[in-house]
């Protein structure tokens, strides 16, 4: 049962990474509590409900930050982050450098 839910919440996190999902929100969709959603979340995919969403939408700006000219404060809002400081502080945690610093990197290649 664990993992069709668990599949369902990540189709489902993957198309509204542009908007602020809560987990309450999530394990909802699941037809699951928080508390048993968190649990099988964690053992499927290896990571917290929070630390997907951040890493796909980190990915996503990742990648628009490579082929797109949107400036970083848009590219912020396009993964559904509504604070530059917080998207930025986000960001340098899982790529270890600023958006401006990785865009400038893909640059000078």
């Amino acid at each position: 049962m664990g993992n069709t839910n668990i599949e369902k919440a990540l189709s489902y996190i993957e198309e509204y990474l542009d908007k602020p999902l809560t987990l309450a929100e999530v394990s909802q969709k699941c037809c699951m509590s928080k508390y048993h959603f968190t649990r099988v979340f964690k053992k499927v995919s290896g990571r917290t409900f929070k630390e997907y969403h951040n890493e796909k939408r980190i990915e996503k700006a990742k990648s628009l930050l490579s082929e797109s000219f949107l400036r970083i404060t848009e590219v912020c809002y396009e993964v559904g982050y509504n604070d530059i400081s917080y998207f930025n502080r986000i960001f340098r945690r899982y790529v270890g450098m600023s958006p401006s610093t990785y865009r400038k990197q893909l640059q000078d290649r």
